[in-house]
């Protein structure tokens, strides 16, 4: 029955995990900073980072083993380390074991040992900065699943923590995946869903700004959402009837609380990912600085 109230979460837990996807989306934002730099301008997606970071955290690797910490199909895989190896990052030797002259070792080159350390330091001096945008994610995660376990080893290294970045993209992109296997970008669509939430909508500029996409991606991403019937676009008021303001249908409303549904389980992981020693007070200072309505 449309305009009912989801069932499966309280509808104040949903909203502050909805706050929580919106910060993630703020500091998604400050990380694609990082990326405009023309060194890294070539890295495209979370596999791309998951690829670089487990052979530098782990040596040279099959293609099997990649495979399945992506998810990508063999010819997806392919097509990536194609890429990697036309920018100078990585490089293919056959036949060096296994007494199969087919079978591939993947590894790192000396530019690609550089440019992922360069990342990796790059992203973590972006969260010390972004600290209180850092502490008040881990606040609300707080919020909704409890504080963290007292922490048993040391925190995750800046290329650590890149891979728990890129990993847990790709896990996000997999479970929203499987709710709506039709829509290419299912991060960036709960995004738009989240803000199309707020009481009074949002704007395509707002939604530029959110999702780093061009005014053309995000017409494209909402034209797929509205077919959908998760969005209404309106045209604005006096006095900029121009303006078009984007609002959650009901059936939106209860999609919305699905996928958010869908994230809870990761949520600790969010959290792990953006802590780190050196920001102000230390981790634990989220609970101390923000309070969560």
């Amino acid at each position: 029955m449309d305009g009912g109230e989801p069932v499966g979460m309280a509808s104040n837990v949903m909203g502050t995990v909805r706050q929580v996807i919106v910060a993630s989306g703020e500091l998604t934002h400050q990380f694609g900073r990082v990326l405009t730099d023309p060194d890294f301008a070539g890295l495209v997606s979370n596999a791309d980072f998951l690829v670089l970071t487990t052979l530098r955290l782990s040596g040279p690797q099959r293609p099997r083993a990649l495979r399945e910490q992506t998810g990508l199909t063999g010819g997806g895989l392919s097509n990536l380390f194609d890429r990697l190896e036309a920018q100078k990052l990585i490089h293919r030797t056959y036949g060096e074991s296994d007494g199969d002259r087919r079978s591939a070792l993947v590894a790192l080159s000396p530019r690609g040992d550089e440019l992922v350390d360069a990342l990796a330091d790059s992203i973590r001096r972006t969260i010390v900065a972004q600290s209180a945008l850092v502490q008040r994610t881990c606040a609300l995660i707080d919020a909704v699943v409890g504080p963290p376990d007292p922490p048993t080893g040391p925190p995750p290294t800046p290329l650590e923590q890149l891979q728990l970045f890129a990993r847990l993209g790709t896990d996000l992109n997999a479970a929203l995946a499987d709710i709506d296997q039709h829509e290419p970008t299912p991060g960036l669509a709960l995004l738009v869903l989240c803000a199309a939430a707020e009481p009074e909508g949002t704007r395509p500029k707002q939604l530029v700004e959110l999702t780093d996409l061009s005014s053309g991606g995000v017409t494209m991403l909402l034209d797929r959402l509205e077919r959908a019937g998760l969005v209404d676009r309106a045209a604005g008021r006096e006095p900029d009837r121009r303006a078009v303001t984007i609002t959650l249908t009901d059936h939106g409303r209860r999609e919305l609380h699905s996928r958010l549904a869908r994230t809870v389980p990761h949520l600790p992981r969010i959290r792990e990912a953006v802590t780190c020693s050196e920001l102000p007070d230390g981790p634990s200072s989220s609970r101390s600085t923000f309070e969560v309505s």
